[in-house]
């Protein structure tokens, strides 16, 4: 049983990724600059997880593609 739950802790860390950068994107407008901060934390602290599992590659590159898809709005995502 422990071992399903290891084996799918990865893939959690992306899908959190992904949903995350989706608020980020889709509530961005509606967001103050408090909140815009602790949504860019998150991002940061799961991406960081990702990182710790072998996953930056796959993180990056699931931040590479809201960026390229004009997906991010001006402000930048900082990535420590």
């Amino acid at each position: 049983m422990m071992e399903a739950v290891a084996d799918s802790l990865p893939e959690t860390f992306l899908i959190r990724l992904k949903r995350l950068v989706s608020i980020r994107n889709e509530r961005y407008a509606e967001l103050n600059a408090e909140g815009l901060a602790m949504v860019d934390r998150s991002i940061f602290s799961i991406f960081r997880d990702c990182e710790r599992e072998g996953l930056s590659k796959e993180a990056r590159d699931i931040l590479g593609s809201a960026r390229s898809e004009d997906q991010v709005p001006a402000a930048p995502l900082v990535l420590g």
